[in-house]
């Protein structure tokens, strides 16, 4: 879905950033889960719930931001 998103002619170049760096996230992240990171497991959790965490946080600012975007559209059309 990332990839999706990432490819919509709606996005606003402050929704395209905040998706290239959810990607970033995903991608570090992924490295965890595939379990090629060279740290402890404890760490290794650690490091995979905190990017996680991040990306979250990221996809909800992004959620938001289609919503105001959703919104001038709406307002434009009136």
């Amino acid at each position: 879905m990332l990839t999706f998103l990432l490819e919509s002619p709606l996005n606003t170049p402050d929704i395209t950033r905040n998706l290239l760096k959810t990607q970033g996230h995903l991608s570090y992240a992924s490295r965890g889960f595939d379990g090629e990171m060279q740290m402890s497991e404890a760490r290794q959790i650690h490091v995979i719930t905190g990017t996680t965490d991040i990306m979250l946080r990221n996809m909800n600012v992004i959620t938001g931001q289609y919503a105001q975007l959703l919104n001038a559209v709406q307002i434009a059309a009136r």
